[in-house]
């Protein structure tokens, strides 16, 4: 006779309820489309198709959807297979925090869900800020939990000290080998170089940084990384 798939009594349904699916298609979804509309993003700014400041912000708002994609893998209910849920979740977590593996992730977002509303709840830091504070703690919360995890994470950096160690060199490794840091620098500048442009017309006022990006990017092409100088009518 074959087995019903129907829960028996209240403790078995609680139990399936509690049990993480092959793969949960909603949030697979979610990631899905947001690392798409980060690449999507990311190719418009880059072609010149919206102003880097533009995409800046966008990115920034699609990236904020991937905080319930990480929230899923950390609590292990985004998929049963493990190394599916780490994978998922760790792509999730380097475009909010490179700098940080899943079990730092895991371990604090737990603490915030065992002192909930406590004077141990580090998620505090944000919502106990006086509301003209909100926006600067939003933007630093992740200094906010590295803090609370070397302050209070001594058990875990037993626990996980050589994966701790391993990530964080390779963190490093690819920093230095990848150039993530100037091309961050860079991009900050071209940003900052972009809102100038827009709030001051006369680009002969900045004539003088063309030569400067050209040396840094020689080989973008995109409007956005050269100065149409007023002074002579050509493309730095």
């Amino acid at each position: 006779m074959v087995a019903s798939v129907f829960p028996k009594n209240q403790e078995e349904y609680f139990e399936q309820l509690r049990r993480a699916p092959l793969l949960a298609l909603p949030t697979a979804l979610l990631f899905v489309a947001s690392m798409g509309g980060i690449g999507l993003v990311w190719y418009l700014a880059m072609t010149g198709q919206i102003p880097i400041w533009y995409g800046t912000i966008a990115n920034g708002l699609i990236t904020y959807l991937l905080f319930s994609v990480i929230h899923d893998a950390a609590h292990m209910s985004l998929s049963r297979v493990k190394w599916l849920n780490e994978t998922i979740g760790a792509i999730g977590l380097f475009f909010l925090f490179p700098y940080a593996p899943m079990v730092l992730l895991r371990w604090v977002h737990n603490k915030h869900h065992s002192y909930a509303n406590g004077p141990l709840d580090p998620d505090l830091y944000e919502h106990e800020s006086p509301w003209w504070q909100v926006p600067f703690r939003w933007t630093m919360f992740d200094g906010a939990y590295i803090y609370y995890f070397i302050k209070h994470g001594q058990n875990v950096r037993k626990k996980h000290g050589r994966e701790l160690v391993a990530f964080l060199r390779s963190f490093v490794r690819v920093v230095r080998g990848s150039d993530l840091l100037r091309i961050r620098i860079r991009t900050l500048y071209a940003v900052v170089s972009s809102l100038a442009d827009h709030a001051v017309p006369d680009c002969r006022r900045f004539s003088s940084s063309c030569p400067t990006i050209r040396q840094w990017s020689p080989k973008m092409k995109s409007p956005i990384w050269r100065r149409r100088c007023a002074t002579d009518g050509n493309g730095c």
